[in-house]
């Protein structure tokens, strides 16, 4: 467990897909997906969904996130200094 040098909040670091680490929320975070599997029932087809769980990436909840997206872009390895958030949807 690592404290975030932004704001101060507990944090951990996951490896991710590419291999790199990110800093993440401690807890576990649990989200309810559709799936592309239907069934039919009375009222017709409906979607399938499931329970996943993983882990929120600490950029997306630091209230000193703004300050964070050129470093942790030049730590990512970002090109143009856009950061991991690029393409949210803020």
């Amino acid at each position: 467990m690592s404290i975030c040098r932004h704001c101060g909040a507990s944090i951990i670091w996951l490896a991710a897909p590419i291999g790199r680490l990110v800093p993440c929320e401690i807890g576990l975070l649990k989200v309810l997906t559709e799936t592309a599997e239907k069934i039919q029932t009375p009222r017709g087809r409906v979607p399938v969904y499931e329970v996943r769980t993983g882990y929120l990436p600490h950029w997306l909840s630091c209230p000193q996130a703004n300050e964070q997206q050129r470093e942790w872009a030049r730590a990512f390895g970002t090109a143009g200094g856009n950061s991991p958030r690029q393409g949210e949807g803020r």
